[in-house]
């Protein structure tokens, strides 16, 4: 009985013990398997609460992907956060490193971050607009309501920190219509525990088409215990300025430090940036460029208010061109100085903040062989800059004591200088010492495109003689003595700064006159329309119109000339004058820019009067009267104007009549003519005549060798003897005896 009650307890006890065994292999078995299923869906397990965290903080718009969970290591990839078209934070990757001590405590070893970018974008105004940062407050501020913080994270004063790795991070600035305007693209590191954040990167800055720079940041050093970091950079000029300039020294170093303190009560920032001094050189085939180059700045201020102030110079600035370009040698140079200073702003009124500043030029001179001469030039620009009212000066001042060009003593200035528009204004002028004569300059260069400026010029009305600095240049360069007078005005308008510009223009005289010891020249008036493309020329046929002429006893009026000018020659197109109560005409003349005609040319005569003509071979009192037309040619020797063979002739019936009141004169002709016999007979004969044919042939020979034929032909009206008349004469001798013109033509032009 006691046996079978024994083996029935010890069959109950068996039962039970293998019903515990299967009970934990099972457990064990579902917690193997659930870790399984857990570990399968680690991934999407992960997302689902992080999505939960971001949703706590109100962020329903980052999205990631988890890429790998294992006991060491955590990663995220193509984290995006923002509209899926331009998110305004993209990162590549994220992985976070642990280690065992670290996995005991909590912590983390080590965060890699690759591909980061981001993007600052400035709005219609121009202000900056960082949504990163702002959702980054939003979303901590979130995060503090939902978890409130407990203090920590401090240990004796030492941020502790994981290691953090950051590779291939950019930041992007962004214009208000989304194309970009620059961006930095660097790689740092934070090191482990120290708190010391590292900073390394390129930068690339733009400011419109062509314009902007490219730098890199050597190091940014970042202690974070202290609040402090130290800045070494540089800007390459030789990607601010076109390669071919071929800068030596083309790195500007800026070196610099950060400071804050007071992070628990009352916050306050300096900044400080030194450009150590460096000689910087540029040199090209058709330019030399040197300076030294030095500045420094500091900014300072709190969480509510900003100041700073700065200085930059450019010593001993020189700018020379060769005379192997074919231009004349020009040296050029200069001390700069310039000086701001932001007053004491509050940061929320930054945008309407003036900055006060000067600009020094000193010791300016400039040299182009004998063409410019500027020595001790000092220009001074007082200004103020805002983003508000832009640029503005009270009216720049300038002193140029010594300024000549091509001999001519100036005095020359600055009148203004403004900024409006994105673009430069500056005002200046030229005016010639002891002359009314003032050029004035009007320029204006877009900030975004320099080199598609203009400038305007123009020379007011002003009258000029021979008696000031002008009359005595041209009696230098002539070594002749004439005078002149006149009022001068001009304009033109230079389109686009740089080299094959256009300069489009036009120079005025009115009530010109000019005269030396043979010519006098009276009421010159002209209109000089021009442009300018490698070589000046005249445009729209200008034309040049001449009260008198007067060249001993030859008087000419009303002359008209149609003229076209270049850099190689002046081309009379047609000129007209009155002579003789008609015309005399001329076409196509070239005179070189060394004064001499290039080629012979015809002078056309029209209605000229007979008794006009008749006058230069022999004074008379009494009536002639006929038209006559002919030519004849006109050649340069040696600069002086010389007669050649030619002719005037009376039209069939159209010869008029000859009456004079003393037959002396007729007689004086007939014995130049080599007629001695029966002179004064004859005289009284040809002293009353109806003429049928006039006609008077000219061959100039040398000096003292010229020929002139006269014909008669029509009836005599003398008493004594009225008869058909048919008379040659020939009369020989230099050319201003023959013609009485009281000069020697040939030294005419000389």
């Amino acid at each position: 009985m006691k046996e079978s009650i024994k083996n029935k307890e010890s069959g109950g006890r068996s039962v039970g013990a293998k019903l515990f065994k299967f009970f934990i292999k099972s457990f064990f078995v579902f917690i193997l398997c659930l870790m399984a299923y857990l570990w399968m869906q680690r991934q999407d397990i992960a997302t689902t609460v992080i999505q939960r965290q971001l949703y706590t903080m109100d962020i329903y718009d980052l999205d990631f992907t988890v890429a790998e969970i294992s006991p060491f290591n955590f990663e995220l990839r193509d984290i995006s956060w923002g509209q899926p078209e331009q998110p305004f934070l993209f990162l590549s990757s994220l992985k976070l490193s642990f280690t065992p001590k670290g996995l005991y405590s909590g912590g983390i070893n080590q965060i890699s971050l690759s591909g980061v970018e981001t993007a600052v974008c400035l709005d219609k105004d121009k202000k900056p607009q960082f949504e990163l940062l702002e959702r980054i407050q939003l979303a901590v501020a979130r995060a503090k309501l939902a978890y409130p913080s407990k203090a920590g994270g401090v240990e004796k004063g030492v941020f502790v920190l994981p290691e953090i790795w950051l590779k291939k991070g950019t930041l992007v600035l962004r214009e208000f219509d989304g194309s970009e305007a620059g961006r930095v693209d660097f790689d740092g590191n934070l090191s482990n525990g120290r708190g010391t954040l590292e900073l390394k990167g390129d930068i690339t800055l733009s400011a419109g088409k062509d314009v902007g720079f490219k730098g890199r940041l050597d190091l940014l050093a970042l202690d974070l215990s202290s609040c402090a970091a130290s800045i070494k950079a540089g800007i390459d000029l030789g990607e601010m300025v076109d390669p071919s300039l071929g800068f030596k020294s083309s790195r500007i170093d800026l070196i610099g430090s950060v400071q804050v303190c007071g992070l628990d009560s009352s916050p306050e920032w300096n900044l400080k940036l030194q450009v150590p001094e460096r000689k910087y050189v540029a040199e090209a085939a058709d330019f030399a460029l040197s300076t030294m180059l030095k500045g420094q700045c500091e900014f300072g201020g709190s969480i509510t208010n900003v100041s700073g102030f700065g200085d930059v110079y450019l010593n001993d600035l020189s700018f020379d061109i060769p005379a192997a370009t074919g231009h004349p040698a020009i040296t050029n140079g200069a001390d700069i100085s310039l000086s701001f200073e932001l007053p004491s702003t509050a940061v929320d009124q930054l945008d309407s903040a003036k900055i006060n500043g000067c600009l020094d030029v000193v010791d300016i001179y400039s040299q182009a062989d004998e063409l410019i001469d500027l020595c001790d030039g000092i220009v001074r620009f007082v200004f103020t800059l805002s983003a508000k009212e832009g640029f503005q000066t009270p009216g720049p001042s300038s002193l140029f004591p010594v300024l000549s060009v091509m001999g001519v003593d100036m005095t020359a200035g600055i009148t203004d200088l403004s900024v409006t528009n994105n673009a430069v204004n500056v005002k200046s002028y030229l005016s010639v010492k002891d002359e009314a004569l003032k050029v004035l300059v009007d320029v204006v260069v877009p900030l975004a495109d320099p080199q598609s400026g203009s400038a305007r010029i123009e020379v007011p009305s002003a009258v000029v003689d021979s008696s000031g600095i002008f009359g005595q240049l041209a009696r230098e360069k002539s070594g002749e003595r004439f005078d002149f007078s006149g009022t001068i005005s001009a304009s033109a308008m230079v389109v686009g700064l740089k080299p094959g510009a256009m300069v489009t223009g036009c120079v005025d005289v009115v009530g010109g006159s000019c005269s030396n010891e043979d010519v006098t020249v009276t009421g010159i008036n002209l209109n000089l329309p021009f442009e300018f493309r490698d070589e000046f020329r005249s445009v729209d046929a200008p034309m040049m119109t001449i009260d008198s002429v007067k060249a001993g006893n030859l008087l000419m009026n009303d002359g008209m000339i149609r003229l076209h000018l270049n850099s190689r020659e002046l081309f009379l197109e047609s000129a007209q004058i009155g002579w003789a109560k008609g015309f005399l005409r001329a076409y196509s003349i070239h005179v070189g820019v060394d004064g001499n005609i290039r080629n012979e040319f015809m002078i056309y005569a029209d209605k000229i009067d007979v008794g006009e003509v008749f006058m230069f071979i022999m004074p008379y009192e009494g009536t002639i009267e006929g038209i006559l037309y002919g030519r004849f040619s006109v050649g340069i020797n040696n600069k002086r104007i010389a007669l050649s063979a030619g002719y005037l002739y009376s039209l069939p019936g159209q010869g008029g009549y000859l009456k004079l009141d003393d037959p002396a004169g007729m007689e004086t002709l007939l014995r130049l003519a080599g007629i001695n016999r029966n002179v004064k007979e004859l005289a009284n004969a040809l002293s009353d005549m109806d003429l049928d044919t006039v006609r008077f042939d000219l061959d100039s020979g040398e000096k003292d060798d010229s020929s002139l034929k006269i014909r008669l032909k029509g009836k005599s009206n003398y008493e004594k003897r009225p008869a058909p008349v048919d008379l040659n004469l020939n009369i020989n001798g230099a050319l201003e005896k023959l013609l009485n013109l009281g000069m020697d033509l040939s030294t005419m032009g000389k």
